[in-house]
């Protein structure tokens, strides 16, 4: 009974999405129709300077100068456009 609702538990806790964003190398990130953040990686909140969980439900305004967030946004906006998926690396 009890190794039923451990499994019960850890399938309730396993986000599969979440792993393959965990195991990119490189910063990686999700956000939804709004621009609010819904998952990152490690390296997403290295180059942030912040934890996942402050990320998390956040925009780029909230986190980033106005100059940086624009930028970002605009990007954003260009791949929804054009419905084309764009990748990016950050060099730190």
């Amino acid at each position: 009974m009890e190794n039923k609702k451990t499994r019960t538990e850890l399938r309730k806790d396993f986000n599969p999405l979440q792993l393959i964003i965990d195991n990119q190398p490189l910063s990686c990130w999700l956000k939804d129709k709004d621009g609010y953040y819904l998952a990152v990686n490690n390296a997403f909140a290295d180059y942030s300077d912040a934890s996942k969980e402050y990320i998390i439900g956040k925009n780029d305004f909230e986190l980033y100068s106005q100059e940086e967030a624009t930028i970002y946004v605009t990007s954003d906006q260009a791949i929804d456009t054009c419905r084309r998926q764009k990748w990016g690396i950050n060099i730190q």
